[in-house]
């Protein structure tokens, strides 16, 4: 039964690495939404810092409002970020998948007792890759 275990962990661990491949991969696809949306909200924190210079208001001190002109640009280039870090990311999530399959270990060895009852999960890399293509 130690051989089934090992199956089942590594069985979790493949499932995990799967999810991520596809979160990953949906988070590149909504990368350019995220960039657009980080240039946006950039701009409007830089505007409403140019506005409180312009015509400072109470409550608003003169360190918020230079926080508010450094954090402007800084969150619009950060949109620039998206798209590379999620590859990168996806990159990782692909690269520790094949590992995995690569590891898949032998539950099935040929001296191995026939059990009553017990099923054996039929996971090939065409399972994943029919996985993939569904996408």
């Amino acid at each position: 039964m130690e051989l089934d275990r090992q199956f089942r962990e590594w069985e979790k661990k493949t499932a995990v690495a799967i999810h991520s491949v596809s979160i990953t991969k949906w988070l590149i696809k909504t990368a350019p939404l995220m960039k657009w949306s980080s240039i946006v909200t950039g701009l409007l924190i830089l505007a409403g810092g140019a506005m409180f210079l312009a015509a400072p208001s109470e409550g608003v001190t003169t360190e918020d409002v230079y926080i508010f002109l450094i954090m402007g640009p800084v969150v619009s280039a950060g949109g620039f970020i998206w798209r590379p870090m999620f590859s990168a990311f996806a990159l990782g999530a692909e690269k520790a998948l094949e590992a995995l399959l690569g590891k898949m270990p032998n539950n099935d060895p040929l001296d191995r007792p026939i059990l009553p009852g017990r099923e054996l999960p039929i996971f090939t890399s065409r399972v994943v890759e029919n996985y993939f293509s569904m996408e």
